[in-house]
């Protein structure tokens, strides 16, 4: 696998919406923090966190389930790797 596909529990992740006939590129952007919970086969469970990395308790009973193309590590936003290895 591609270094960065796999996503470690705690990394903070975008959301994207899920993609329509009409738009068919992940374009839109869900608002909020979120963060990898824990990876099941090739599913990911992620929570909604505030500013503060506090998660939110809705998210927290019950996390989402987002395969891997609707998720992007927000170190790729600024385009460069910033994570230490």
């Amino acid at each position: 696998m591609r270094d960065g596909f796999n996503l470690k529990p705690g990394k903070e992740v975008s959301v994207y919406n899920v993609p329509t006939s009409m738009a068919k590129r992940r374009t839109v952007v869900e608002p909020g923090i979120y963060k990898i919970k824990e990876r099941s086969g090739m599913l990911y469970k992620v929570v909604r966190t505030d500013a503060y990395g506090v998660v939110a308790k809705d998210t927290e009973e019950k996390p989402r389930i987002l395969s891997r193309y609707l998720l992007q590590p927000m170190w790729m936003k600024s385009g460069i790797n910033t994570e230490q290895k």
